[in-house]
């Protein structure tokens, strides 16, 4: 759900729609339920949009988000597309 600020409140996702969320000053993420995909919140409705693959967990920064998976490298989000780069090697 989501809160606007108009006393009300929105739906963002369906059940069993994601398995963790992380969000950034600007941006809402999500990791979807079997792992498979990083996604977007386009800010409308219950739309998302994927930005990534495969991932085991999300983190973010109040700039940022990271995702690490089954490699065990951290990868930082490049804000645009499916544009991700190595933020570590391998279990760092």
């Amino acid at each position: 759900m989501f809160y606007p600020g108009d006393g009300s409140w929105s739906r963002i996702g369906s059940f069993m729609a994601a398995t963790e969320y992380a969000s950034t000053n600007f941006e809402l993420y999500r990791l979807n339920f079997d792992r498979s995909a990083v996604e977007k919140w386009t800010g409308s409705g219950t739309t998302w949009t994927k930005v990534g693959g495969p991932a085991i967990a999300l983190y973010a920064t109040s700039e940022r988000l990271f995702a690490t998976n089954s490699d065990g490298i951290l990868y930082r989000y490049l804000g645009s597309g499916m544009d991700w780069t190595p933020a570590s090697g391998p279990d760092r």
